[in-house]
């Protein structure tokens, strides 16, 4: 598996929270005290300082102030050997413990980032599935329906009659909003009531009586 420098600092945090390093700083202290080797070189560069190969700067000093002496003249020397001794601990491939807990834990951090990293990738696919799903079920809108009662205002206004007591179930659609008024409805009856003002004003003229007719009533008013 390759790792990024993000994963890495990730796997860092992780094992760093978890407080592990405190276990494995344990781990390697007590390593490296059991360890001949490091013993040894130690020793050797005690041997060879300065404050132990002149006796005549011991002499009178009790054993605190020697120390002391060592210390300041071989700290850095042995803080150097002390780390690269610990690095080797974690590092080989000996039978280390403190390698073997820090691989442990390093693994369990690499495991979680990947569980977290799949489980998202699950979550971002069901979610790109789900929004064409959504899409396809939504209806499409049909056309709107005009109620019955504006269809029968729309004729009762293009005849000038009123149409509440009609039966709205045979009316036509409404008409569209800015349509021209229906007015070819209205030319029969117009022609009829023309023809019979002729006739009555020819009557009139001739002395003849006036013949009254019938009314004639149509289905959107008197004609």
């Amino acid at each position: 598996m390759t790792l990024s420098m993000d994963d890495c600092g990730r796997a860092l945090k992780y094992v760093i929270d978890s407080g592990a390093f405190d276990t494995i700083r344990k781990t390697v202290m007590e390593e490296l005290k059991k360890s001949t080797s490091l013993r040894a070189a130690v020793l050797a560069e005690v041997e060879k300082s300065a404050t132990m190969a002149n006796p005549e700067k011991r002499q009178g000093k009790d054993t605190k102030h020697i120390l002391d002496e060592l210390n300041r003249e071989l700290k850095s020397t042995l803080t150097d050997m002390t780390t690269r001794a610990a690095w080797e601990l974690l590092t080989s491939d000996t039978d280390s413990q403190a390698s073997k807990e820090l691989e442990v834990k390093v693994l369990e951090a690499l495991n979680r980032l990947a569980e977290k990293r799949e489980l998202q990738q699950q979550q971002q696919q069901k979610q790109g599935e789900a929004a064409p799903a959504a899409a396809s079920s939504t209806p499409a809108p049909g056309p709107a329906r005009q109620p019955s009662a504006a269809a029968a205002e729309a004729l009762g206004g293009a005849t000038g009659t009123t149409t509440s007591t009609l039966p709205t179930a045979f009316l036509p659609a409404a008409r569209p909003t800015g349509a021209a008024p229906v007015t070819a409805s209205l030319a029969p009856a117009a022609q009829a009531r023309e023809t019979q003002q002729q006739q009555l004003q020819q009557q009139q003229q001739q002395g003849a009586p006036p013949q009254r007719t019938a009314p004639r009533y149509g289905l959107v008013g008197n004609s």
